[in-house]
C-alpha cells in the first residue's frame, strides 16, 4: 500500500484562472458538475462569490442532499464559483471594489486609500463592471462546461457580496431567477437600494418564472454573541454593529421588497439563531439551496 501524501481531487471538479477584458484583473472560476445527468432543459446553476472561501461547502451541502432529492426536495446543479487568483480565503481590497458601487464612501467599509493603491485596485465603484463581467464572461465559460438553463439561474452572495447581490436583484432582475442575499451589507448602500426596491415592480419581467429573493441575517450581527464579550474592544464593536444594524436595515430592505406584486417576486427573510456575522455565511447558503433549488419554493414567501 503506498502512504504517501496524494493530493486531494473532488470528482467533476474544475478551475479556470481568467482575466477580465474589462479591468484586467485575475479571477479564479470554479465549476462543479453534479453526478446527475442533466434535464433536457440543462441543469439549474448557483453563482457564489467569494469562491475561495465558500465553494467547496457549497458542493458538498449541494450533493449531499441531491442524492436524496425526495427527501430534501433540491434538484442537481452546476455551482460556478467566482473567486480569485489567490489561496487566501478573500481577497479583501478586490472584494470591496467588485461588490461596491461609486456612491460608497472608502471609510465606511474599511478601505484607505494606502490600502487600495497598494492592492492597485480602486477602492470601490466596481459592481458594474462585475456585473458585466459576470454576464459576458463567467456564465458562457461556464455553459460550454456543462449544459445550462438559462431560465433557472441563482446569484449567492455574503455582507458585502450580498449588497451587491440587492443591487442586481433591484436593476436587473431577469438576470437570474434567485437572488440569494446573506448577511448583505445594507448599511453601505441603504438609501439607494430603498428607493430601486420600491420600484422594482416596473422592472420586474412578466414572461418567466417569478423571482426568488431570500435575505438572511444571523442572531448576533446587531449585538455582541456570548463568546464574543471577552473581545479586546467589546464596546466599540457593539457600537459599530449598532450603528451598522444589519438586522433591522436587511428586515427593513426585504419589507420593502414584500411590496411588489407576489406573483412576480417571492421574498423571504430569515434570521439565523446562533450565527454571527461569519458563521451566517455557510448556514445562509444550505437556506438558499433549497429556496433556489426546490421548485415549491413559494410556499417559503414569509414577506
Amino acid at each position: 500500500m503506498n502512504t504517501d501524501p496524494q493530493p486531494f481531487h473532488v470528482p467533476g471538479v474544475r478551475v479556470h484562472v481568467i482575466r477580465s477584458p474589462f479591468d484586467g484583473f485575475a479571477y479564479r472560476i470554479f465549476i462543479a458538475q453534479p453526478e446527475q445527468p442533466p434535464p433536457d432543459t440543462g441543469y439549474p446553476a448557483i453563482f457564489l462569490l467569494d469562491a475561495n472561501a465558500t465553494f467547496m461547502a457549497t458542493v458538498e451541502s449541494l450533493r449531499m442532499r441531491v442524492r436524496r432529492q425526495a427527501s430534501t426536495g433540491i434538484v442537481p446543479a452546476v455551482v460556478v464559483g467566482i473567486g480569485y487568483d489567490t489561496d487566501d480565503a478573500y481577497d479583501t481590497a478586490r472584494r470591496r471594489y467588485d461588490f461596491s458601487r461609486e456612491v460608497i464612501p472608502p471609510t465606511e467599509i474599511g478601505t484607505s486609500t494606502a490600502s487600495a493603491k497598494a492592492a492597485s485596485v480602486p477602492a470601490t465603484g466596481g459592481a458594474a463592471t462585475m456585473a458585466r463581467l459576470i454576464d459576458d464572461v463567467v456564465r458562457p465559460l461556464a455553459a460550454r462546461a456543462a449544459p445550462l438553463d438559462p431560465s433557472h439561474q441563482t446569484l449567492i452572495g455574503h455582507s458585502l457580496g450580498g449588497c451587491f447581490v440587492l443591487s442586481q436583484l433591484v436593476q436587473n432582475p431577469a438576470a437570474f431567477e434567485s437572488y440569494i442575499a446573506i448577511s448583505p451589507s445594507v448599511w453601505a448602500d441603504e438609501d439607494w437600494l430603498l428607493a430601486h426596491a420600491a420600484t422594482l415592480n416596473e422592472r420586474l419581467p412578466t414572461d418567466m418564472p417569478p423571482r426568488r429573493a431570500l435575505i438572511t441575517v444571523g442572531e448576533f450581527e446587531q449585538t455582541l454573541a456570548p463568546w464574543q464579550t471577552e473581545l479586546s474592544n467589546p464596546e466599540r464593536v457593539l457600537a459599530m454593529r449598532q450603528k451598522r444594524a444589519m438586522r433591522d436595515k436587511a428586515h427593513n430592505l426585504a419589507r420593502r421588497l414584500g411590496v411588489n406584486d407576489p406573483d412576480r417576486l417571492i421574498v423571504r427573510f430569515e434570521e439565523l439563531p446562533g450565527e454571527d456575522h461569519s458563521s451566517s455565511a455557510l448556514v445562509g447558503i444550505s437556506r438558499g439551496l433549497r429556496f433556489a433549488l426546490w421548485p415549491g419554493a413559494a410556499a417559503l414567501r414569509n414577506i
